[in-house]
């Protein structure tokens, strides 16, 4: 099963399992890319909000999956913008000696 996939800790990853920004091409050890970012205020709450099945876990939240892609259907689009909306609003702490 495909997903788009936000793991605030420690990497978040696209849907290509590639650290976000990255066009997907071939392996990637994510050991080589350390995270210089944290997402503050994930709670249960906020992940059963973004996960698209309802999930509370803040361990890995999957914003969409097959089913629910948002380039496939104008409502799915509209919750996944949804979903970017909220988190575009959390605060972000960024370590620039990661």
């Amino acid at each position: 099963m495909g997903a788009s996939v936000l793991s605030v800790c420690p990497l978040s990853l696209n849907r290509e399992y590639k650290p976000v920004g990255f066009i997907p091409h071939g392996f990637v050890s994510y050991s080589d890319y350390p995270v210089c970012i944290e997402i503050k205020g994930i709670r249960a709450a906020t992940a059963r909000k973004l996960s698209y099945n309802g999930s509370d876990s803040t361990d890995q939240i999957y914003l969409y999956n097959d089913a629910c892609n948002p380039i496939n259907d104008k409502k799915h689009m509209a919750a996944y913008l949804k979903k970017l909306e909220l988190l575009a609003k959390k605060e972000i702490k960024f370590d620039p000696f990661c």
